[in-house]
């Protein structure tokens, strides 16, 4: 029989080869405690977990007399950190990720979809971890604040006391062993907190190591930053949800966090698709396909001061490059710079915004392109934002002037490629390059077995409605053949490819040489140094489009 006070700390003996060091409640071992056993030889073995009514129940780990380790969930004195949740293993799989980033080689895992996902469909669990307090994240806005109070003191001595005295009742609080802490950790418990969410909420090595890879955590609906060790972050010791392998894609993700209570997990987050694949695309019909990357935005991190970021979201932020944009359209809160109707009426209201050091012009909702500036405000040209954008130019002269002044000026014949990205306030071509004069015009310049290639947006039934309308004008004042092609990973654009077949050649055999040249280019594009990866990626993704298009 244990002979402990209730809600202490205690070392109770258990027979002659045992011992129980921990928590105690009403003679039972309950809350974070450790149980050594005597394996002879003076060397001894450790389970350390969270326990609830004397049996293992939570987060912990098992430590052998050689260093052996294993770490997992226990569930009424049950080990199942190995264990797959049945659901998930219908809907999603783990393996190397295809996220691709600038300057950033160490993506590691991700989480894939093995059979098609509908929208609004849960698909996989973010439970699995220590639970710590809603203060954690919080610690981190306080830690910065206290920082910069610091640095702008001028040497103010009550400043800086104020922040020591702030750190040092941080610790106490960690550290209490008081009766009212007890109370507290208990009234958490009945909140359905859960037991080791609420026994390791004091855990001072916890707290510090998840305020520096807050990237590892999650928030629960009832507050509860649930983070992962790293310990756990491998699938060798630990299966039992598979949540936290999705990579972060901001704006770009296809899943979402939410709110859930799983029967074995209690409170976490579950990720759920978005609706059409979310602005990552990857979508089939409204939902995600098969073996598609799921990725999410990890929405707590967006509140984090600076110093507090985990550093993979530093060097994004840090760079000149699309990837570098998005981060800081996820990120940095917004700044209107210019807000105007404009004077054409196709382009609707005009806004430019600044995201961090890039700025943007929209039309309406139509994000139309992009600047990157100094602090000081000075406009770097050197950098190009789009990838697409930024692979085009060491390879294309620039002429500067209106398409279609430039167009009625050509020869006949004389283009062997037009490549058109122009697109209103809602996703139409402008009026001036659907007139009848200039379609007809770049007929005329289009040599035989030319092509017009266009980018268009998709997004919306008015945009495919005009994506089409463009198409039909195309085939029929231009004399060409037109086909509209879906963009993987951006399943918000589509490709219109117009082509004029060669005189006396059949439009299939026209269709596999210019396949031919497309996929020629696309290899030597591939094979220059300047080759931006994101590109890469989105030109092998296509490649089967644009195989199916020249057989179908």
């Amino acid at each position: 029989m244990m002979a402990a006070s209730v809600n202490r700390r205690a070392t109770v003996h258990l027979g002659k080869r045992a011992r129980y060091e921990g928590r105690v409640h009403d003679e039972e071992r309950h809350g974070l405690g450790t149980l050594f056993i005597d394996e002879g030889d003076g060397e001894e073995s450790a389970l350390r977990v969270t326990w609830r009514h004397d049996v293992p129940h939570g987060v912990g780990s098992l430590v052998e007399p050689d260093g052996g380790r294993v770490s997992g969930h226990w569930y009424d004195g049950s080990r199942e950190a190995l264990t797959r949740d049945p659901y998930e293993a219908r809907r999603v799989c783990v393996r190397a990720s295809e996220r691709i980033l600038d300057g950033l080689t160490d993506v590691g895992d991700g989480l894939f979809a093995i059979r098609e996902l509908r929208p609004g469909e849960v698909v996989a669990f973010f439970g699995g971890g220590v639970r710590l307090g809603p203060s954690t994240l919080e610690a981190c806005q306080e830690a910065d604040e206290c920082a910069a109070e610091d640095r702008d003191a001028n040497n103010s001595t009550l400043e800086h006391e104020a922040c020591e005295e702030a750190d040092e009742c941080d610790a106490e609080d960690r550290d209490a062993n008081d009766s009212d802490g007890d109370a507290e950790c208990e009234r958490g418990a009945d909140k359905g907190c859960g037991d080791d969410a609420v026994v390791d909420s004091v855990d001072a090595a916890h707290v510090a190591a998840a305020r520096a890879e807050p990237d590892w955590g999650t928030v629960a609906a009832d507050g509860t930053f649930i983070w992962l060790p790293e310990a756990w972050r491998d699938c060798s010791s630990y299966v039992a949800s598979l949540g936290h392998k999705a990579n972060h894609a901001g704006w770009r993700a296809n899943c979402e966090l939410v709110p859930f209570e799983h029967p074995r997990l209690g409170q976490c987050s579950a990720l759920r698709v978005l609706s059409g694949g979310g602005g990552g695309g990857g979508g089939v019909g409204e939902g995600v396909a098969e073996g598609t990357e799921l990725t999410v935005c990890y929405a707590h991190l967006v509140t984090l001061p600076a110093g507090s970021r985990p550093a993979w979201l530093s060097r994004l932020l840090e760079l000149r490059a699309e990837e570098g944009y998005y981060a800081h359209l996820a990120f940095t809160p917004p700044r209107t710079l210019l807000r105007c109707r404009s004077s054409i009426a196709a382009n609707g209201r005009l806004r430019v915004v600044s995201h961090g050091p890039w700025r943007v012009l929209w039309f309406d909702g139509v994000e139309q392109g992009m600047t990157y500036h100094e602090p000081d405000g000075r406009l770097l040209p050197a950098v190009v934002g789009f990838d697409y954008q930024r692979t085009m130019v060491p390879h294309v002269p620039v002429i500067l002037s209106d398409a279609a002044s430039h167009v009625h000026g050509l020869a006949a014949g004389t283009l062997d490629c037009v490549l058109l990205d122009a697109y209103d306030a809602k996703g139409r071509v402008p009026t001036h390059l659907q007139a009848v004069p200039f379609v007809r015009a770049l007929g005329t310049a289009l040599a035989p077995g030319g092509c017009v290639i266009a980018n268009l947006w998709h997004g919306t039934a008015d945009a495919r409605a005009a994506a089409h309308g463009f198409a039909q004008l195309l085939d029929r004042d231009a004399g060409l053949r037109s086909w509209a092609l879906p963009v993987v990973g951006h399943e918000k654009n589509c490709i219109l490819i117009a082509l004029r077949p060669k005189d006396g050649r059949s439009i299939a055999t026209s269709k596999a040489e210019l396949r031919r040249r497309l996929l020629h280019a696309a290899a030597a594009y591939a094979a220059a140094p300047e080759m931006e990866p994101a590109m890469l990626k989105t030109m092998r993704a296509n490649a089967d489009t644009i195989e199916a298009w020249a057989v179908g």
